[in-house]
C-alpha cells in the first residue's frame, strides 16, 4: 500500500514538474516564435496536450478567440485548438465561391481577404437603352483575426458571397461538423441577436431576416472608448455608422447666419456666444457600433 502511495505521489510530482516546465517554455517564447510553432502544429492531425496549449497561447489574443473565450469560455478555445487545421492560399485565389456548398469555417491567421457579392449595375447598351446587370463587387475586407464562412454552415444553404485572398494568406479551419459541435450554438445566438438588432432599426425593419443575415457580410463590429474620434470634418465619407449602444457627441462648425432652427428634431443644439463662427456641440443618444462599408 505504501509503495503504491509513494508511486502515485511520484507521478503527481513528475506531472507537476512537467507542467511547470511547459509553462516556462511557453513564457520564454516570443509572439513570433509562438505563431510559427503554432503554424507547424496546425499542420498535424494529432497533437499532444502541450502542443494544444501552445496553440492556445499563440491564438488567445486573436480577436476571434478573444470573443470565444469571453462568450464561451476557455474550454471552447481549447477544443478549437485541438481540432482546427491549417490552410494556405495565394494572392487572388478564391477561398470559396458564391453558390458553393459550405464545408468549413475559417479564421484568418495572417493576410487578408475580400468579400464579394453580386450587385446590380445600371449601364447603357450601344442603342442607348438602359439595362441592369449583376456585377461582382467587393463589399468588405477581412484581415488577420477575423472569421468567415459560418452563415452557410448554420443555415444549411449555399455560400452567399465569394471570398478571395488579397494577398498570400493563412487560415485556421474547422470542419462543418466540428464547428457545429464546438461553436454553432453560441455563434447562432450571436447572429440572431444581430438580426434582431437590425430588424429594430427603421431603415432595415421591412427586410426579411434572411436578407438581413446576408447583409451582415457588409458590417463589421467596432468598439470605441470615451474620447475616441469616429471621423473628423473633411474626412472622406466611406462608412455609415449604426450605433448599437452608447452616447456620441457630434460637433459641427456653423456660420452665425445659418438657420439653427432647421436642425433635425433628433438633435439638440446648444448655442454659444462667438464672434463670426462658433463650434456647436450636438448630442446624439442611441440605443460598440456597427460600421457599414459602402
Amino acid at each position: 500500500m505504501l509503495s503504491m502511495l509513494a508511486s502515485s505521489v511520484g507521478r503527481t510530482r513528475r506531472n507537476a514538474v512537467g507542467l511547470a516546465n511547459h509553462l516556462q517554455i511557453l513564457e520564454s517564447l516570443s509572439p513570433s516564435e509562438l505563431f510559427q510553432d503554432a503554424i507547424e502544429i496546425l499542420k498535424k492531425t494529432e497533437r499532444t496536450s502541450f502542443e494544444i496549449k501552445l496553440v492556445m497561447k499563440a491564438t488567445e489574443r486573436i480577436p476571434f478567440f478573444e470573443k470565444i473565450i469571453e462568450e464561451s469560455g476557455r474550454e471552447a478555445h481549447e477544443q478549437c485548438c485541438e481540432h482546427m487545421t491549417l490552410l494556405t492560399f495565394q494572392a487572388n485565389e478564391a477561398v470559396f465561391e458564391i453558390g458553393s456548398v459550405g464545408k468549413d469555417f475559417f479564421i484568418i491567421l495572417s493576410g487578408s481577404v475580400s468579400v464579394l457579392v453580386n450587385l446590380p449595375e445600371t449601364i447603357e447598351d450601344e442603342n442607348g437603352k438602359t439595362i441592369v446587370r449583376m456585377v461582382m463587387k467587393e463589399i468588405n475586407i477581412l484581415r488577420a483575426g477575423a472569421s468567415f464562412g459560418e452563415l452557410a454552415l448554420l443555415r444549411e444553404k449555399p455560400r452567399t458571397a465569394t471570398v478571395r485572398c488579397r494577398e498570400n494568406s493563412c487560415f485556421a479551419v474547422l470542419t462543418k461538423d466540428k464547428y457545429k459541435e464546438i461553436l454553432a450554438k453560441d455563434e447562432l445566438r450571436s447572429i440572431q441577436n444581430k438580426i434582431e438588432f437590425f430588424s429594430n432599426v427603421a431603415f432595415f425593419s421591412r427586410l426579411s431576416k434572411g436578407t438581413i443575415s446576408i447583409l451582415l457580410y457588409y458590417f463589421k463590429e467596432m468598439k470605441y472608448t470615451i474620447k475616441d474620434v469616429l471621423y473628423d470634418i473633411d474626412d472622406p465619407a466611406e462608412d455609415i455608422y449604426i450605433i448599437k449602444n452608447g452616447e456620441f457627441r457630434l460637433s459641427v462648425e456653423l456660420s452665425v447666419e445659418d438657420k439653427i432652427s432647421e436642425a433635425s428634431d433628433l438633435i439638440h443644439v446648444e448655442q454659444k456666444k462667438a464672434p463670426k463662427k462658433r463650434r456647436l456641440d450636438v448630442f446624439m443618444l442611441f440605443n460598440v457600433a456597427f460600421s457599414m462599408l459602402c
